[in-house]
């Protein structure tokens, strides 16, 4: 692959979406700290004592979670720079047959915007499945994974109504990066448990 290529398919629209995320990425940080007083308040009720570092993977969960919202659910209108416009759309797309069935069969040949499609998604949902099993230790994968498979499942649905696509890749996608996200903790677990033990509360 050329560099332009790799530019416009992987550079350029990564970088675009970091900016079009920070919105989101703030309002996400805002919100872990207007809650302190009330998660330090029900903690102590609770008799816990969270770590440094268990509030500060929080806060940057939560600044992730901030910032998947907005590339998710924003209007494509929003994301393009034309304004926000919510409303019943005349017709709904909507994909229903994955392109790897597609490939199987004949009917489909990899590209670098397929590929492209797929590391990005795949990627988008890694922190999820990672903060999760780190956040909350007694969390199963299989849990942290159909946790990943409500929040895609949701975030599709809602994109029919902000003029977007409900596409059945994107759910496959984010639940591969969701378990990648998992096994990654498990790892880190097993392999370095007086790390991961830090993000536990004390």
């Amino acid at each position: 692959m050329n560099m332009e290529l790799f530019w416009q398919f992987y550079l350029e629209p990564a970088l675009g979406y970091i900016v079009d995320s920070l919105a989101g990425l703030v309002a996400g940080a805002i919100v872990y700290v207007l809650l302190i007083p009330y998660r330090k308040q029900r903690l102590a009720h609770l008799g816990i004592i969270p770590s440094r570092h268990h509030e500060i993977l929080l806060c940057l969960f939560m600044a992730y979670s901030g910032a998947l919202l907005v590339l998710l659910i924003s209007p494509a209108d929003f994301l393009n720079g034309s304004g926000i416009n919510f409303s019943i759309p005349s017709s709904i797309t909507v994909e229903f047959v994955p392109t790897i069935f597609l490939i199987l069969t004949g009917r489909y040949t990899l590209g670098t915007w397929t590929n492209a499609m797929f590391l990005g998604n795949v990627l988008l949902f890694i922190p999820l499945g990672i903060s999760l099993m780190l956040l909350y230790q007694k969390l199963t994968c299989k849990l942290a994974v159909g946790i990943g498979l409500i929040l895609s499942l949701s975030i599709e649905v809602i994109q029919i109504f902000t003029g977007r696509i409900f596409d059945i890749n994107d759910i496959i996608y984010n639940i591969l990066g969701t378990l990648l996200g998992t096994l990654l903790a498990h790892l880190i677990k097993k392999y370095f448990p007086s790390c991961s033990g830090k993000f536990c509360y004390e």
